[in-house]
């Protein structure tokens, strides 16, 4: 499987339509516009900027300072509880990982925020929802595993756990990899079995999922 095809099967893009920038520090930028809400209902793209892929010095330092700043926080003279909060948690964490990948639209392409308030204070939570999905598609983007599952690979996994009689074979795999398999597999179950003529009838593909190459069969 491509770069391109694992790109179309699970995010419905290619390389192309992500445009990636080289920085100045020699690194990639991946441009993006978040949407706004207008008054007349509409929403519209034009919040630009871009993102660079994280190291793991960025994103241990997210959480060093996600587990600080949490640990701050208190209401009513009961300071917060990381299980019982986790949401919370959660969400600053994921904030001040795009704190650090949110950068500027225009050269040097530099980072766009020095501190977690001012990035809130800029982006509803559902904008930075949107923030945080491009992110995680950047992960795919940059790891060079994304599109090294061959085939035959495919195969050989399939009868491994054909074998066991569970999905236990794929833990052997990594994150990307069992995500690949488990899209083959279901491409080829599509593509081979009789799908009972009323769940044909109402089976529909939106945009950015699978499209089999051939109807599914159906049958009585």
């Amino acid at each position: 499987m491509s770069l391109d095809d694992a790109l179309k099967a699970e995010h419905n893009m290619t390389l192309a339509d992500l445009a990636p920038l080289e920085a100045e520090d020699g690194g990639l930028r991946f441009p993006f516009e978040v949407g706004q809400r207008q008054q007349d209902g509409t929403v519209k793209r034009q919040i630009k900027m871009t993102f660079r892929p994280l190291f793991s010095h960025h994103l241990r330092n997210a959480r060093m300072r996600t587990v600080h700043a949490f640990d701050q926080l208190e209401y009513d003279g009961r300071k917060l509880d990381r299980e019982k909060d986790l949401d919370l948690f959660e969400a600053m964490e994921k904030a001040y990982v795009l704190m650090f990948a949110v950068c500027d639209a225009e050269k040097p392409y530099a980072q766009m925020f020095d501190t977690l308030e001012e990035l809130e204070r800029a982006f509803l939570p559902s904008q930075l929802e949107q923030m945080y999905d491009y992110h995680t598609k950047l992960i795919d983007v940059t790891d060079p595993r994304f599109d090294r599952y061959k085939s035959e690979d495919v195969f050989r996994m399939i009868l491994k756990v054909a074998e066991a009689g569970s999905l236990a074979p794929l833990a052997a795999m990594p994150g990307v990899d069992q995500y690949t398999c488990m899209l083959s597999m279901a491409k080829l179950f599509a593509g081979s079995v009789s799908v009972p003529s009323s769940i044909a009838q109402r089976m529909t593909f939106e945009a950015g999922s699978y499209q089999p190459s051939s109807s599914p069969k159906s049958s009585e």
